[in-house]
């Protein structure tokens, strides 16, 4: 049995990420270096859409053009 409560269990963990353009997160505009927090799903959005930096399970549109 797990130590968490349920309520402790539906939070979902935050990351921090530097934003390489300007973005409008949970209604509030942000600047490009601007630092906002996002889940794991919503990281993996903004990498895709090459709002931060990163990897989404894919390969980056670079590494996919060399092949």
């Amino acid at each position: 049995m797990s130590s968490k409560t349920d309520a402790q269990a539906a939070v979902p963990k935050l990351e921090t990420v530097t934003l390489l353009q300007a973005h409008t997160h949970a209604g509030v505009d942000y600047a490009k270096g601007d630092t906002i927090e996002v889940t794991a799903t919503e990281k993996e959005w903004l990498i895709r859409h090459e709002t931060v930096a990163g990897q989404a399970g894919t390969q980056p549109a670079a590494a996919k053009a060399k092949e």
